[in-house]
């Protein structure tokens, strides 16, 4: 018997027989290493139980997990897209879905997005084709003045493969190929400038890069390959692009900038308040 395609049929749940994302990386990679290419079939993720049923539209909080657990597998489809034939949502809307008690698909029941369309749908950009508004331009750099005792670690990830980031306003949690990073540090927006400042140490580490301290003249110093980036604290960067600053003993940067010093490319989300950058 020759196979040919091994189809995932993904009925995922948030909360109802709690789904362990943890085991769909190495599934895939199981599943990759017979030969066959995989199809991701039936793809939804509920939330609520079915005791229950959610009536109203989702939470805004609820809205945002359902959109993370979405990313984060779209992380891994991406990751290995070279072995996916296709992936099905089950349903074009909440309401379409034999499932429809948890609402588990990209649009609501009047067909408008979702948080996780909108998710989904930015992973799948091209930074390059996007206008990012001039306000919202900066990314916060974390340089603190004693290396913490615990380093972060860079994502490991095929040469080949992009990585996709997500930075959100005031949130410590982003995530790398969808999958969920803590910091201890959380993105902002300096009110004199009106640009996204990221920590510096978090988001160079994400994409790859190594950081250290100058301590005697105050700079942050990023090496990515052949690249290197030397920035001084307080001092205005090129091209109006704001200056890195010290909050809470963390460098934050301009986002655009330190992102496309590196060579990659960023793009901003309005609605979501979040941060995309494709390395």
């Amino acid at each position: 018997m020759l196979i040919d395609v091994i189809g995932m049929q993904s009925h995922y749940h948030l909360d109802q027989w709690s789904t362990n994302f943890d085991n769909v990386r190495p599934t895939i990679e199981r599943f990759i290493a017979t030969g066959a290419r995989i199809s991701i079939t039936e793809l939804d993720i509920t939330i609520g139980t079915q005791a229950n049923q959610l009536a109203a539209p989702l939470t805004e909080a609820q809205q945002q997990r359902q959109a993370a657990a979405f990313e984060r597998l779209f992380g891994y489809y991406l990751e290995y897209h070279q072995h996916i034939n296709r992936v099905s949502i089950w349903g074009m809307a909440d309401n379409r879905s034999w499932r429809g008690w948890g609402q588990p698909t990209l649009n609501s029941a009047d067909f408008g997005p979702k948080a996780a369309f909108d998710a989904v749908l930015a992973m799948g950009r091209v930074p390059t084709t996007v206008t990012t508004p001039a306000a919202v331009v900066a990314t916060p750099v974390e340089v603190p003045t004693e290396e913490p005792a615990t380093a972060v670690q860079a994502v490991p990830l095929p040469a080949t493969i992009e990585r996709i980031i997500r930075f959100a306003i005031g949130n410590p949690v982003y995530t790398v190929q969808g999958v969920p990073q803590t910091s201890d540090a959380a993105p902002f927006i300096d009110p004199e400038t009106n640009r996204t400042m990221l920590p510096l140490r978090v988001v160079s580490t994400a994409m790859g890069a190594e950081v250290s301290w100058d301590a005697a003249n105050r700079n942050a110093i990023v090496v990515l390959g052949d690249i290197e980036i030397v920035m001084s604290v307080d001092e205005a960067l090129p091209d109006g692009m704001g200056s890195p600053m010290i909050v809470d003993d963390r460098v934050f940067v301009p986002a655009r900038y330190v992102v496309e010093m590196l060579g990659a490319g960023v793009e901003w989300d309005g609605v979501a308040q979040a941060v995309y950058i494709r390395a």
